[in-house]
């Protein structure tokens, strides 16, 4: 994580599967107020993968926060469009 004056920007790298996946989300609960304080970014440039589990952590991420999500491949543009699109789907059923 980090954090400036302004926004706050998680880094993710590698592969967010299993543990890697479960550790995420112990951090995302340990840190759930102080990480929703500021803007967040998800910065995904460096993710190779995610499972159902860690897509799953960071379409929370981005439903509680509305984290502006970095993307630098298809394949993280792919993940990006797989975390928000069930937002994008409530949010046009609220319509």
């Amino acid at each position: 994580m980090k954090d400036n004056s302004k926004t706050i920007s998680l880094k993710l790298e590698g592969r967010i599967v299993g543990p890697w996946a479960a550790e995420l989300d112990h951090y995302w609960r340990q840190n759930t107020s102080a990480l929703k304080a500021k803007p967040v970014s998800l910065d995904l440039r460096d993710t190779t993968f995610a499972d159902a589990d860690g897509i799953r952590i960071l379409r929370a991420i981005y439903a509680e926060t509305g984290a502006e999500i970095l993307t630098g491949t298809l394949w993280t543009q792919h993940l990006a469009d797989e975390i928000t699109r069930n937002h994008v789907v409530q949010e046009m059923e609220e319509i």
